[in-house]
């Protein structure tokens, strides 16, 4: 196997468009379930508002370690010699 940078080069752009999709789906879909969840707590007002967020901590860590990468890369530059 050898190594190729254009081929690096794409390969980090496939993976950079992966990540901010599943960033911007996990956003999508956490807010329309939080929405879900307060419409259902003021729907029915016994139930306790912390067991239903709870759902929505996979959305959040996906969001926020995707936020993570996208910015480590971003201000990640290699040095040419």
């Amino acid at each position: 196997m050898f190594y190729d940078e254009r081929i690096e080069y794409e390969k980090g752009n496939i993976m950079r468009g992966c990540i901010m999709l599943s960033v911007l789906i996990a956003a999508i879909l956490g807010s329309l379930r939080v929405l879900g969840v307060i419409l259902y707590i003021n729907e029915f007002t016994f139930a306790s508002p912390y067991e239903y967020f709870f759902t929505v901590m996979l959305e959040i860590c996906t969001v926020i370690s995707g936020t993570l990468c996208l910015a480590v890369g971003s201000l990640y530059k290699k040095k040419k010699k």
